[in-house]
């Protein structure tokens, strides 16, 4: 019996965001309005099913994640979206770009994973209910405090409008979670991919680390807003 349900068997939206999910320019203004984000849904049959309790703990992770890049650009002007302070090199219009193409390669890593696993058929994973979500905890402080200069397939694209930053990435954490569930179930401790600073990391540490990197740009974005000299 195959796994992996076909595409047409089971075709779910995926919403990051539910209530006014509108992340665009309105009057100059960007609007974020955010009531909670979706939990995740696995597909069985044509009905919803949760996840494991190991996957769903690292997904409400990332949600709050993401919710909080949301909020630290919730009402921001075009003029505080695209200034730079001399010092700096991107605006927080180039932060969000950036941070979206982040987000589509991490898309396309979970499709990787889909397929390679679909080829190998892992086990089915001994511990769905134990937790994972502190496997990064010694890595994250070494990664902290690395230099790292972003790959040029990251790098912001000049000129690039917020609103379809925005768009991209609502897009790919959907891909993401579909790929996510349908692996669901499954031992994901074997599907590894390297990282430029921490070397080789399973699925689920990824998962965290695509959770991570936005925490640390919202952080950057509010600091960004607290410049001398940052818009009013």
């Amino acid at each position: 019996m195959n796994r992996f349900p076909r595409e047409h068997e089971c075709q779910l939206e995926i919403p990051v965001l539910s209530g006014n999910q509108v992340l665009e320019l309105s009057g100059g203004l960007l609007v974020t309005t955010i009531e909670h984000l979706s939990r995740s849904i696995n597909c069985q049959e044509g009905r919803p099913m949760p996840l494991s309790k190991k996957l769903q703990e690292l997904v409400d992770r990332i949600s709050r994640q993401r919710e909080k890049l949301l909020e630290s650009v919730s009402g921001l002007t075009d003029a505080q979206l695209n200034y730079k302070a001399p010092e700096t090199e991107w605006s927080i219009s180039d932060v969000l770009n950036h941070v979206s193409l982040a987000d589509e390669a991490n898309a396309k890593l979970w499709s990787n994973y889909l397929k390679r696993a679909r080829a190998t058929s892992p086990p089915p994973d001994p511990s769905p209910s134990e937790s994972v979500i502190n496997s990064m905890d010694e890595i994250f402080p070494r990664m902290d405090g690395a230099k790292f200069q972003a790959p040029e397939f990251v790098t912001p694209q000049p000129n690039a409008p917020v609103d379809e930053s925005m768009a991209r990435l609502t897009s790919s954490r959907e891909r993401m979670l579909a790929n996510v569930e349908q692996l669901d179930g499954l031992d994901l401790s074997g599907l590894t991919f390297p990282h430029p600073l921490a070397g080789a990391l399973n699925a689920y540490q990824w998962i965290l680390v695509a959770g991570a990197h936005e925490a640390r740009h919202a952080a950057q974005i509010n600091r960004m807003k607290s410049q001398p000299g940052f818009p009013e």
